[in-house]
């Protein structure tokens, strides 16, 4: 719930060593990034949406929006 993004809180991403985030636009990255962010927190909560909506700082129904946009399930 904090409005900063720690280093321990994206440890379990390894985005230094990404050579498809490294060839991108900044944007690009960022939205990558966030993707793959958001599919790793749903992992890691089993899918469910309302704890990782919450765990992320969104309401719920952002968090629905962005999966459907981003194509994941």
């Amino acid at each position: 719930r904090e409005q900063v993004i720690d280093l321990k809180d994206i440890s379990f991403i390894n985005i230094a060593k990404n050579k498809k985030i490294m060839n991108m636009t900044l944007k690009a990255a960022v939205a990558e990034f966030e993707r793959q962010y958001i599919d790793d927190v749903l992992e890691i909560y089993g899918g469910n949406r309302t704890i990782v909506a919450k765990k992320l700082g969104i309401h719920r129904n952002t968090l629905l929006g962005k999966t459907k946009g981003m194509n994941i399930k």
